[in-house]
């Protein structure tokens, strides 16, 4: 029984992340009599923090609560993008024995904007509660890794955000390898022990995302009005998702060079937007794109003299 309501508050609610433990007592018949919580933060702390916390959720959910328009699919993979755009793995802090307790809390993912793998998970199931969509914390011991299993469409799915947030990491660079996989497809992506073991809820059976449009795009899909852009990193082009049909926009081929002679393979444009207009990167410039005019222009060239062009 304890074990339950410690479970429940750690891994079923996320704004609960100023509990540390718990102490209990017994009586002579081994009944629980008492069961108490200790704290990591008084309770003004507590209040200012939930109060940044709270804050920080309604950012990263702006235009997507309460939108009628959005599926739930497409509300889940939103959210997927702006968790791992919004926070960094606390991986250099994890190295050195100096992470914070919060880094293992979803009030590291939103306020300060370093976690590990619990932290992304814990997030993510609070932010998807927000917006009406149920998942559960999924864990492997053999992993030493934690992420979610999402409840859309009568089907349950794999999502973890964590390994689709680069690292190190790299600003507009997310994948979406590991976004709504049955439990073959995430087995596919290395969720599995050397030995050839898993030790997690395999219950996800669901294969129709399995090999899904997004896996063609590396970086964040962004919401404008009720429509979905995002980059087809495959196909070279920006395109745009209105009422459940994908629409190409412009094409954005280019290529990165890796010295004067050579050049890397793929596409490695970014996408960002303001809530407004769109901005994509190629490999001179950054560009504007304004969807309602359909036009384009230069908006930041950097310095490519000899020296940090490659």
């Amino acid at each position: 029984a304890i074990s339950l309501v410690a479970s429940y508050m750690w891994y079923e609610t996320p704004e609960l992340f100023q509990i540390n433990s718990f102490s209990y007592s017994y009586n002579s018949s081994g009944i629980i009599i008492s069961l108490k919580p200790s704290y990591h933060y008084n309770s003004n702390e507590y209040s200012q923090m939930l109060n940044a916390f709270k804050k920080n959720a309604d950012k990263l959910l702006d235009g997507i609560k309460g939108n009628s328009n959005l599926t739930d699919v497409e509300k889940a993979l939103l959210i997927h993008d702006r968790i791992a755009v919004w926070c960094e793995y606390d991986n250099e802090r994890l190295n050195n024995g100096t992470m914070p307790q919060a880094s293992y809390s979803a009030y590291g993912v939103l306020v300060n904007k370093f976690a590990v793998c619990m932290g992304y998970a814990l997030a993510y199931d609070y932010l998807l509660f927000q917006v009406g969509i149920d998942s559960e914390y999924c864990s492997s011991d053999l992993l030493n890794h934690a992420w979610n299993i999402v409840h859309v469409n009568n089907s349950t799915y794999h999502v973890d955000v964590t390994w689709d947030d680069p690292l190190p990491d790299k600003s507009g660079y997310v994948k979406h390898t590991n976004f709504l996989r049955s439990t073959n497809g995430i087995v596919e992506t290395k969720h599995i022990s050397e030995d050839g073991y898993v030790d997690y809820n395999t219950s996800p059976t669901d294969t129709t995302f399995d090999s899904y449009y997004w896996q063609n795009s590396n970086t964040a899909f962004q919401l404008i009005g009720d429509d979905i852009y995002y980059i087809d990193n495959e196909a070279s082009a920006l395109k745009r998702i209105h009422n459940g049909t994908i629409i190409t926009c412009k094409t954005v081929s280019d290529t990165w060079k890796s010295s004067s002679s050579s050049y890397w393979v793929g596409n490695f444009a970014c996408l960002s937007s303001d809530g407004e207009k769109l901005f994509y990167s190629l490999s001179t410039a950054v560009y504007e794109y304004d969807p309602e005019a359909n036009t384009t222009k230069t908006v930041f060239t950097p310095d490519l003299s000899s020296g940090s062009y490659y």
